[in-house]
């Protein structure tokens, strides 16, 4: 699943999500070669490499969020 894709459910999702929430997808390797750019207003949060039972290749947890707004 790209991030493209994921982030267009977040048109539908995002709204949905508090200031701190998060999507989490799980990716094959990261940085994929070919990654699009995030929308506007979003950020990758965290990226932590997993380990899956009987699968001998590279996984990663995704976490992606709104760009924190500087409220005053």
């Amino acid at each position: 699943l790209e991030f493209r894709r994921v982030l267009f459910r977040s048109d539908w999702c995002g709204p949905l999500l508090s200031e701190q929430g998060l999507f989490v997808a799980m990716k094959g390797t990261y940085p994929e070669p070919d990654q699009k750019p995030i929308p506007a207003g979003w950020e990758v949060k965290d990226v932590q490499s997993i380990d899956v039972p009987f699968i001998d290749e590279q996984r990663h947890l995704v976490s992606i969020g709104k760009i924190a707004s500087n409220k005053s």
